[in-house]
């Protein structure tokens, strides 16, 4: 006796269509967010390698300062450096008041471009980042350069930019995650505020002193407010809080991603 032979039925086949769909689905849904968890975690860790390199240059400027203190002004290496930071560069509390709403712990945007908003963040805030390559002791260039040196080294919102027909400030938000990016130019180019290329004669990028002035940064910043006046005939501040703030739109996600890390230093001048 002859079986009778028989296909699928369009049930039949629509269902398998269906189970395969849900399955390859699901499957790329899965591989997706493990792709962005991992460029997250990534992100992640690039933001907090740029917190650290901020907050170990804060403590290193502040360790020289202390250290130069019982030197001749002569032979001071960094000060001028952490004078401009804190003397210059710090807000005082009723500057505070002013920003974020009087509390600088609460600054929580919808997103990063408002960070850099002109009415809220660059002009309430003295933000500064500090360019860590060219964080230089004050012998390897003349006088009349240091001075010119320490505006590099200390990167505002008023840093001279770069010719850049996308972007028209220096700090501005992050595309990828929070960094400080460089360009080829040299001091010397940089001086005068032309941009030529640097000629690199050296055997090594390190001795070239490439890749050494900021180009940007992007979406990090750090504020320095002044603690409570000490009783010292000066009325120095006895320390100064240095808040290092990120912002960052990550992969698959709609909030900005924040990092943010708070360090007190103590004032040399007001501990005697």
């Amino acid at each position: 006796m002859r079986l009778k032979k028989r296909g699928d039925t369009i049930i039949e086949v629509v269902f398998a269509f269906m189970v395969f769909s849900t399955v390859s689905v699901a499957s790329i849904g899965i591989m997706n967010s493990g792709l962005n968890q991992a460029q997250r975690s990534l992100e992640v860790t690039m933001a907090r390698n740029s917190v650290d390199s901020q907050a170990e240059a804060l403590r290193f400027l502040q360790n020289n300062f202390s250290a130069e203190r019982e030197w001749s002004e002569s032979k001071r290496q960094f000060s001028d450096i952490w004078l401009k930071i804190t003397t210059q560069g710090a807000m005082t509390p009723a500057e505070v008041s002013l920003y974020a709403g009087g509390d600088i712990n609460d600054v929580d945007y919808k997103s990063c471009d408002e960070y850099y908003n002109a009415q809220v963040y660059a002009d309430k805030s003295k933000a500064f980042a500090i360019n860590t390559r060219l964080l230089l002791p004050k012998g390897v260039v003349s006088d009349s350069q240091y001075s010119k040196l320490v505006d590099k080294i200390i990167i505002t919102k008023n840093t001279p930019i770069y010719t850049d027909p996308l972007h028209d400030k220096v700090m501005r938000p992050s595309s990828l995650h929070p960094r400080l990016t460089y360009t080829t130019l040299s001091f010397e180019d940089l001086s005068d505020g032309t941009v030529t290329k640097s000629s690199n004669e050296d055997d090594t990028l390190a001795e070239s002193q490439l890749y050494r002035e900021v180009y940007s940064v992007e979406g990090i910043w750090d504020i320095a407010v002044k603690g409570n006046s000490s009783t010292y005939a000066s009325s120095k501040p006895q320390y100064y809080d240095f808040y290092i703030r990120t912002c960052w739109q990550s992969v698959g996600t709609k909030a900005p991603s924040t990092l943010s890390t708070i360090i007190r230093l103590y004032n040399p001048e007001a501990v005697d």
